[in-house]
C-alpha cells in the first residue's frame, strides 16, 4: 500500500478495491462507497467513511482510533437491519 501510495503521489493513476476500511482510510486520497451495486458516498476518507454510511452500507458501529496522527476506523459490531425483522 505504500508503494501505491507512494506512486500515485508521483502522478501515476492507481485504482485498488478494498474491504479494509483500516487500509482505505489510511491510505487511499478518495474513496467510493458502494451499498448494492450504487454509490452511497464519494470523497475524501474523512468524509465517506463516517458512522452513518458505513451503518448504511455494512449494518456495522464501528470503533475508532489513532496511530501516530492517522486515524482509523475497525467494524466491531453487527447491527441488526430492517430485514432482520428489528
Amino acid at each position: 500500500m505504500e508503494l501505491l501510495q507512494a506512486r500515485a503521489r508521483a502522478g501515476a493513476g492507481v485504482l485498488v478495491v478494498l474491504h479494509d476500511l483500516a487500509l482505505a482510510g489510511r491510505f487511499c486520497d478518495r474513496l467510493v462507497l458502494l451499498q448494492d451495486g450504487r454509490v452511497l458516498a464519494d470523497g475524501a476518507p474523512d468524509a465517506v467513511l463516517i458512522d452513518d454510511h458505513l451503518r448504511r452500507a455494512y449494518a456495522v458501529e464501528v470503533q475508532r482510533g489513532e496511530r501516530d496522527g492517522i486515524g482509523y476506523v475497525l467494524p466491531w459490531t453487527r447491527i441488526a437491519t430492517p430485514e432482520q425483522g428489528r
